[in-house]
């Protein structure tokens, strides 16, 4: 009886290197296959498929990678643009440009032009809603469009 026990790859990563292995060994220049018809097949039938799908796991994390740090760039240059667009209201009203502080209300601020909260996505893009519909109902109220909010 041999004293050899089989041990099975746990991981995908030492699955991907047994099957490239075994691969590389059965295609070899000089290499005299000892597996049987069966193994041989299953090796060179599975390991192009492995390799594939294990190259488009990592292509996907990739591409999640990329689109988590694409969203995080953009909903900070929405909360700088939230940011910028507050202070000029409030420097527009403090001027007379744009109504009196009553006009804080069309954007849901309060009457003394405070930033909001945007400590997360939701309130960002909430407050970003209510300035782009603020500012659409402060016209439709007669007030003067912003040039270079």
């Amino acid at each position: 009886m041999a004293s050899e026990t089989i041990q099975r790859p746990r991981t995908n990563a030492t699955r991907r290197r047994a099957l490239n292995s075994i691969h590389q060994k059965l295609h070899a220049p000089g290499t005299v296959n000892i597996l049987s018809t069966d193994t041989t097949t299953l090796v060179n039938d599975n390991q192009p498929v492995y390799e594939a799908g294990y190259m488009l796991v990592f292509n996907g994390k990739g591409l999640a990678f990329t689109a988590n740090k694409t969203k995080d760039l953009d909903l900070l240059s929405l909360r700088k643009g939230n940011v910028r667009f507050i202070n000029v209201l409030g420097a527009g009203i403090t001027d007379g440009d744009f109504g009196g502080v009553g006009s804080f209300g069309f954007y849901g601020l309060d009457e003394s032009g405070n930033l909001p909260k945007m400590d997360t996505e939701e309130e960002i893009k909430d407050v970003a809603t209510n300035l782009v519909n603020g500012e659409a109902a402060r016209i439709a109220a007669g007030g003067t469009a912003m040039s270079n909010p």
